[in-house]
């Protein structure tokens, strides 16, 4: 390997129009470690990867990839929040339907807050949801690394790729602490929804029904698929039609999603984060004609795509109590609720 990294270094002092062989992803991963231990000689810089997925890829993007993974650890050991030494850092790689998912893991100091960082992060995202342009907000928005990754897979690899980048603190990790922590072990039921009354009628029926479950609730596609990554609901309760983004002042919440439910399932299956899921929806169709479906219709293809997790859907009604007894039956005649 240390033979292959000298190599792979040598080629960028090479003319730009060579043509370079493929190459494996883990000598890019080794190349962009050993440029961040050039750049904090200081820290003990370690980088794990418990997985060491293989596979190749493309000669010509050595340099945006090397680019992008270089970006992510600075801001790692830039951000956690140690001045003394290197954060331990893990990444982890899983490749699954032709979609790679890199997740890097470090600790961080208790003066690091995730909830800030993930509030700049949905602010980069509206932003250039809204058109602002990648290649400006990578000199401004420090931090993240996010708007420098986009502006790599749009300018540099001329894609239109927009990668889910998220923060979240693991389950039994401590933030503040360099080794694993046991976590308390509290059942939660995870709400994804972003109407106000609707979401407190579904927490007063989880309070009657599971009240030994600690609720969460997300507001929008994004910070959905955020809390189901970093938490493991024993049951998620999912809206169909979702903004992208949290709903806040200012923020209209981005282009609305009308089928974003369904696609925070194809996330679920693609992660294999099989949490048994009811989709609980005022609507009883979805789109316009002639592609319209059919709330029925679409349970249908709901359990023929993810019939793993996915346990049936509930026609919210504000002015009847009939939801809350077919959510009933639903969460009772799944063992895995409890």
């Amino acid at each position: 390997m240390s033979v292959n990294v000298a190599n792979v270094a040598n080629w960028f002092t090479l003319a730009r129009d060579m043509e370079r062989p493929d190459y494996e992803f883990g000598i890019a991963v080794e190349v962009a470690t050993e440029s961040i231990r050039v750049c904090h000689p200081s820290l003990d810089v370690t980088l794990q990867r418990p997985d060491e997925v293989s596979f190749d890829c493309r000669g010509k993007t050595l340099e945006s990839i090397v680019y992008m993974l270089f970006t992510a650890l600075d801001n790692a050991l830039e951000h956690c929040g140690f001045n003394d030494h290197a954060p331990t850092l893990s990444l982890e790689t899983s490749l699954k339907d032709s979609w790679l998912e890199l997740r890097l893991v470090n600790s961080c100091a208790p003066i690091v807050s995730v909830e800030e960082e993930n509030e700049r992060l949905d602010e980069l995202r509206e932003r250039l949801e809204n058109g602002d342009e990648a290649q400006g907000l990578a000199t401004i928005e420090g931090g993240s690394g996010y708007a420098k990754i986009i502006r790599i897979l749009r300018h540099d690899l001329l894609t239109r790729h927009a990668p889910d980048v998220w923060l979240s603190q693991r389950d039994g990790i401590c933030s503040h602490d360099r080794n694993g922590c046991e976590g308390d072990g509290e059942m939660t039921a995870l709400i994804i929804e972003d109407d106000e009354l609707k979401t407190e009628r579904l927490k007063s029926f989880l309070g009657q029904e599971l009240p030994d479950h600690q609720i969460e609730v997300a507001r929008s596609y994004k910070s959905g698929l955020r809390a189901l990554v970093a938490n493991t609901p024993a049951l998620v309760i999912l809206d169909m039609t979702l903004p992208t983004f949290d709903i806040a002042p200012g923020s209209d919440g981005g282009r609305p999603l009308n089928l974003g439910g369904r696609e925070l399932l194809r996330q679920m299956k693609r992660r294999s984060l099989a949490y048994p899921t009811v989709v609980v929806t005022g609507f009883d169709a979805f789109g316009s004609e002639p592609q319209d479906v059919t709330l029925a219709q679409l349970d249908g293809e709901l359990e023929a795509e993810f019939g793993d997790f996915y346990i049936g859907s509930v026609y919210f009604n504000a002015t009847s109590d009939d939801w809350r007894d077919q959510l009933r039956l639903l969460v009772e005649a799944d063992p895995r609720i409890s």
